[in-house]
C-alpha cells in the first residue's frame, strides 16, 4: 500500500517538488532502518555475557498457537494421538516473567532455576522480608529474565571470568521509568533513549528497559566481597531462610525496580539457599515412596502442570504444558512417565487471583478468569469453594544427585489414576 501511494504520487507530479519528496522519505526510512540495526547490534554485543551462552527460546513460543482447534479436546473426549510436552517454562525469579525452554534439567526442587530467586520487601510491621507476589504488584509480570550458563565453546570463555567462576549469571531486565520532554537536558536524553528503543525492535510499544545481572552460584569469595547475609524470609505460612543478594544491584537501579513495580518499603533479591532446603510434607509423597524427601526453592507448593484453552495459558505460570489429552484429564492421574522420567502427581493447584493478571500486559481484570474458574472448578474435596486447575508433581528421580530431562515433543504416559483430596495449609 505504501509503495503504490508513493508511485502515485510520482505519476501525478507536474514538478519536481514530489519526486524530490518521496526520495527524501525514502532516504529518511533508510537512514532509520540502518539506525536500528546498529542499535540492535550494539545492543547483542553489549549484553552478551562473557564466558557464558544463553539458554532458551526467544522472539517465538510454542504456546503461539495454543488456541488453534487442533488442541481442543472436550472433557471425556478420546484420541489416539499421544500426549505431548507441548511447552517448558521457568521461571528464574518468583512471580515474575517465564523463560521459555526446548529442554529442562529436572532436580529435586522440580526444573533447574525455576523460582530460584524471589523478591521481597521488608515489613513495617516486624521488619520481616516478606515475599512479593503479581497477586498485589501486577507490573511484576513485565520483569522478564535471561539464565546465561558458562560454554567452554564461546570465545571469550575463561575458567577466571567473572561469570564462569560464579556458575553464569541471571540478566534481569525491566521498563525504565523514563520520563521525556524537550525542555530540558535530562528530557532530551530520556526522549532519545525512549526512541532508540523503539528503534532498536521496531515496534512502537517497546520502552528502553533497565538491566542487572546476578550469579547463579556465587562463590565463598564473592559473598565476602558483597556482603551477603542469611536471613530468614516468609512465604506465606514459611519461613525459610534466604541468600539475601541485593548488594550486587546498584542502588539506582534498585530504586527504578522499586518506583516500577509500586513498593513503597525496602526492596530486596533473595536466592533459595543450596544448603538449607525447604522441606514439604504436605501434598507430597513421603520419603520413603519417592526415595528422598521432596524439597522447593521458593515455589508456592511444587511443580506445576496445566493447560487452559482459551485465555493464555501462561496465565497459570505452569512449568510443563501438554498437548493431546482431554481436558482436565490430569485431574485423576497420580503417577506418570515423561520421556524416560517418573512422576509423582501429589495434587491439585488451587488457585489465587494471580490469573487474573494478562502476562503481556502486566494488567489486572478485577473478576476474571478467578470468577469461571471459582464456579466451573470447585472440584476437590479438601479445598471447599476454591478452584483448581492443574496439577503438583514431585520427579521421582533414579539418583536424587543427579538431574534428569524433559524436552519439548516427550511422551506422557499415564501410569496410575487414582482420586485426590487436597490438604489445606494449618490455620
Amino acid at each position: 500500500m505504501l509503495m503504490s501511494i508513493l508511485s502515485g504520487l510520482v505519476r501525478l507530479a507536474s514538478s519536481g517538488v514530489t519526486v524530490y519528496f518521496v526520495t527524501l522519505y525514502a532516504l529518511f526510512g533508510g537512514l532509520l532502518y540502518l539506525l536500528s540495526s546498529k542499535l540492535h547490534q550494539e545492543d547483542e554485543e553489549k549484553d552478551v555475557v562473557p564466558g557464558c551462552r544463553r539458554i532458551g527460546i526467544y522472539n517465538r513460543s510454542n504456546l503461539d498457537d495454543q488456541h488453534l482447534s487442533k488442541y481442543s479436546m472436550d472433557e471425556g473426549d478420546t484420541s489416539d494421538s499421544p500426549i505431548l510436552v507441548k511447552a517448558l517454562n521457568i521461571h528464574p525469579i518468583k512471580s515474575c516473567a517465564p523463560l521459555e525452554l526446548s529442554v529442562s534439567d529436572v532436580i529435586r526442587t522440580g526444573p533447574r532455576f525455576d523460582r530460584l530467586f524471589m523478591l521481597a520487601f521488608l515489613s513495617s510491621k516486624d521488619q520481616q522480608w516478606e515475599f512479593l507476589t503479581q497477586r498485589s504488584k501486577a507490573l511484576m509480570s513485565q520483569v522478564v529474565t535471561e539464565i546465561w550458563l558458562p560454554d567452554e565453546s564461546v570465545s571469550s570463555y575463561t575458567p577466571d571470568g567473572e561469570w564462569v567462576k560464579n556458575g553464569g549469571c541471571m540478566v534481569v531486565r525491566f521498563p525504565s521509568p523514563l520520563v521525556w520532554s524537550f525542555t530540558s537536558m535530562e528530557g532530551l536524553i530520556n526522549a532519545w533513549s525512549i526512541f532508540a528503543a523503539k528503534m532498536r525492535t521496531r515496534t512502537l510499544p517497546a520502552k528502553p528497559m533497565t538491566t542487572f545481572r546476578i550469579p547463579l552460584l556465587p562463590t565463598e569469595e564473592r559473598m565476602k566481597e558483597k556482603g551477603y547475609t542469611r536471613e530468614v524470609t516468609r512465604i506465606w505460612k514459611d519461613f525459610p531462610e534466604s541468600i539475601n543478594m541485593t548488594s550486587e544491584i546498584p542502588p539506582e537501579t534498585l530504586a527504578q525496580l522499586q518506583h516500577f513495580i509500586n513498593v513503597e518499603r525496602p526492596l530486596g533479591i533473595f536466592r533459595a539457599d543450596p544448603i538449607r532446603h525447604r522441606e514439604i510434607h504436605r501434598n507430597a509423597p513421603t520419603a520413603q515412596d519417592a526415595g528422598y524427601q521432596p524439597i522447593v526453592s521458593f515455589a508456592d507448593a511444587m511443580l506445576p502442570e496445566n493447560t487452559f484453552p482459551y485465555l493464555d495459558a501462561r496465565r497459570f505460570r505452569a512449568n510443563i504444558y501438554i498437548t493431546g489429552a482431554p481436558a482436565f484429564a490430569e485431574d485423576h492421574w497420580k503417577k506418570i512417565r515423561i520421556g524416560a522420567s517418573l512422576y509423582d502427581v501429589s495434587c491439585r493447584t488451587v488457585r489465587c487471583t494471580l490469573p487474573n493478571v494478562d502476562p503481556v500486559s502486566g494488567v489486572r481484570d478485577k473478576h476474571e478468569p478467578d470468577r469461571t474458574l471459582r464456579r466451573e472448578r470447585d472440584i476437590d474435596p479438601g479445598a471447599a469453594k476454591m478452584a483448581c486447575l492443574g496439577m503438583q508433581m514431585v520427579p521421582l528421580l533414579k539418583d536424587p544427585d543427579v538431574a534428569e530431562q524433559v524436552s519439548v515433543g516427550d511422551e506422557v504416559e499415564v501410569l496410575e489414576v487414582g482420586k485426590h483430596r487436597y490438604l489445606p495449609r494449618l490455620k
